[in-house]
């Protein structure tokens, strides 16, 4: 039969059409073509398809009555469940499940809270693969707080395909100098109620007391201090004393016995916070290490090696020239002499690098006066830690000779050996007479002068013989009174 049938219409339009609602009570529904290659349904306006509520697989697609959902819609609950039996691809590859390896791949997320599961065990949280085997590439991701990142995982590839040194930075994005850096400006790191162990054999064992614990240490700054009160308003560079418990005071030259230290500048190790080191307050007691303290020309100008002293003003340091409590060693010289851009300009006070060293000097103010003049430039040096004048002059004497007689050289500058030696040369007796012969400035039974000893008769101590006469008066140095502790130097 040709043309069209229309079931409560007068003009169907197509092969069959049905003017209304329409009720299908039937098992299965078959749309099918004999003859075309695929089968379109239209839908000519908004529709609505309902399913069953509180049905398990209320609505589902699958190959046939008998095979697994491939699609499926759950309505046994408050709200539908969907179930996709396969994996699936969305917008071309942005989001994609991967239902052979159970892996969900997007090429962007964002997420509220995220939990592992309960009891979970070793996982592994986030992995950035590196195939390549190119040199020197970054890989590195970073977890982020309002579009800076807080948190980076860095590393660079290796021509074995792998990564090199991976790394961890806080507030920085280029770790790349150690396996942690902390990169923001004003950074801090805490550690409550833990400790903090470094070592190189793997075998470090942190404490919970507070404590770092390490093999060795690098500081940069070079003095150890303690953290002291003070009634005073102390600047860094003064010399302080103890003023009882833990407090001080600039030192005064009538207390030089309660001297304990320097204010430090930039101290590399304070002690004395107590134990939650909250406090900021306090001045830092330079008791080892190298500061620089305020100093004044008291005592004269300050050489390298000098001791210091508290001077007559307080808390500023001199030159030490009495015996009495020093504070150091000046490692630098001050002359109150300071020039800046070709200006030079004299100053009574300065501050120099001085290494913190308590101790006391044994000095005489006379002997210290007497080591700078040129008085002593010529025989004599004055040892400022043991207060001892040295003898550093030359004796004169009119012959000296070996123990053991082997060698003489008398006071016409001549003289007498068993060997000639120069360097790995040496030439005996023998020897030079053949070259004298030889050259005819030698006879045979020539004499040695009369005032030449022979070396057999020289004595084969160490003291020389007292001469048959007095010598004249050998000139030594200046006169130096009270010199029963002077040893010279041989």
């Amino acid at each position: 039969m040709k043309g069209n049938v229309g079931i409560a219409s007068t003009t169907p339009f197509s092969t069959l059409s049905i003017n209304g609602n329409t009720w299908l009570n039937s098992n299965i529904l078959n749309i099918a073509s004999s003859s075309a290659s695929t089968l379109t349904v239209n839908y000519l306006s908004s529709a609505t398809t309902t399913i069953p509520s509180n049905q398990v697989y209320a609505w589902s697609i699958a190959t046939s009555t008998t095979a697994s959902p491939l699609f499926t819609f759950n309505t046994n609950g408050p709200y539908a469940t969907t179930s996709i039996n396969g994996g699936f691809v969305v917008d071309s590859g942005a989001v994609n499940y991967d239902s052979s390896s159970g892996i969900i791949s997007a090429d962007s997320i964002q997420t509220g809270p995220m939990a592992f599961d309960t009891d979970a065990g070793i996982l592994s949280w986030i992995d950035l693969p590196s195939s390549t085997t190119t040199a020197g590439i970054v890989n590195s991701y970073s977890a982020m707080l309002d579009s800076t990142a807080i948190l980076t995982i860095y590393g660079t590839t290796t021509t074995a395909g792998n990564i090199l040194y991976g790394s961890v930075g806080i507030g920085t994005t280029s770790p790349t100098r150690s396996s942690l850096v902390v990169g923001w400006n004003g950074s801090r790191v805490e550690i409550s109620n833990g400790g903090l162990c470094v070592d190189n054999d793997g075998g470090c064992n942190a404490s919970t007391t507070g404590r770092i614990s390490s093999v060795t240490s690098t500081i940069g700054a070079t003095d150890v201090a303690e953290i002291y009160n003070s009634v005073q308003s102390l600047e860094a560079g003064e010399i302080v004393m103890a003023s009882g418990g833990n407090f001080v005071e600039r030192a005064m030259k009538e207390n030089t016995d309660k001297v304990i230290g320097i204010i430090s500048t930039d101290p590399g190790i304070i002690l004395g916070f107590g134990p939650d080191a909250t406090s900021t307050n306090g001045y830092p007691v330079a008791m080892a290490g190298r500061v620089p303290v305020k100093i004044s020309l008291e005592n004269g100008p300050l050489k390298v090696g000098d001791r210091i002293v508290i001077s007559s003003e307080a808390g500023v340091g001199t030159k030490a020239t009495t015996s009495g409590v020093t504070i150091g060693i000046a490692l630098e010289s001050f002359d109150g002499i300071s020039c800046q851009d070709n200006i030079c300009e004299a100053q009574a006070e300065g501050k120099i690098l001085v290494f913190v060293n308590l101790g006391y000097a044994k000095l005489d103010s006379e002997l210290s006066k007497l080591s700078e003049s040129s008085e002593l430039s010529n025989g004599w040096m004055l040892d400022q830690t043991l207060g001892k004048l040295k003898a550093v002059y030359a004796v004169e004497a009119p012959a000296i000779w070996s123990s053991n007689g082997n060698w003489s050289i008398d006071e016409n500058g001549k003289i007498v050996a068993k060997q000639l030696c120069l360097e790995e040369v040496c030439i005996g007796k023998e020897e030079l007479k053949t070259l004298l012969k030889n050259a005819g400035l030698f006879q045979e039974n020539a004499s040695p002068p009369a005032s030449e000893p022979p070396l057999e008769s020289l004595p084969l101590t160490g003291q020389a013989e007292p001469p048959l006469e007095d010598p004249e008066p050998v000139e030594g140095p200046p006169p130096i009174s009270d010199t029963s502790t002077t040893t010279p130097a041989t």
